[in-house]
């Protein structure tokens, strides 16, 4: 009963991320902000177009 038990045990279980996995987020959140970024450049353009209507 001890082994099921053992903290030392239950450590090695958890599961790390792989770099691949680490990789693959952060292409994917690159990704999220680039497109974020760029609707809110695309939002303030026609703001600004609207504001000032220039045509």
């Amino acid at each position: 009963m001890k082994e099921l038990f053992d903290p030392k045990r239950m450590k090695q279980t958890e599961k790390k991320h792989a770099i691949k996995d680490l990789e693959k987020l952060r292409i994917e959140f690159e990704a999220k902000s680039r497109l974020f970024a760029t609707s809110l450049g695309m939002i303030n353009y026609q703001k600004y177009h609207n504001l000032y209507d220039l045509g």
